[in-house]
């Protein structure tokens, strides 16, 4: 048995996106270097892609870890910078968007799992709700990015 949230896509919710012409779902989550990462499953997937997930390895969360997203390198000191291990993905079905869909593509958030069915030890969405879970009734938290340019001789 699973652990954690799983949000299967209902069958008429397939056959809807079949009938758009959606042929394709793009799962995507971002790495701890900013990089977003994506698997793909054909629309046939789905459901299984949602219930259990698809694998990924750990090594995604080791590149830049060490500053170095210019080069795309890992850092090889880094724990996670191993290919071993089977983790796995799973296709958030409630937030899955048509894209365009004469291009056949649907997209969906990820949500990253141990083969347990735990949340994944690195995944940031688990603690955030656990923060959030801690938050007092009436005491919002507000969170936002900072974007802007640096110096011209580095990259933006």
């Amino acid at each position: 048995m699973l652990a954690g949230p799983v949000s299967t896509p209902p069958a008429p919710m397939a056959a809807a996106l079949a009938a758009q012409g959606i042929r394709w779902v793009a799962i995507t989550w971002v790495n701890h270097a900013g990089a977003p990462l994506v698997k793909v499953v054909p629309l046939a997937g789905l459901e299984a892609a949602a219930a259990v997930g698809v694998g990924f390895s750990p090594v995604a969360d080791a590149f830049g870890a060490d500053g170095g997203i210019a080069d795309g390198g890992i850092a090889a000191a880094h724990r996670l910078a191993r290919p071993d291990g089977d983790l796995r993905l799973r296709a958030d079905a409630v937030a899955l968007a048509p894209l365009e869909p004469a291009s056949g593509w649907a997209w969906a958030p990820g949500e990253r799992f141990e083969r347990s069915g735990e949340p994944y030890e690195t995944a940031e969405k688990p603690a955030l709700a656990t923060i959030n879970g801690l938050l007092l009734p009436g005491n919002p938290v507000f969170m936002g990015f900072l974007h802007g340019q640096s110096h011209a001789d580095q990259i933006v």
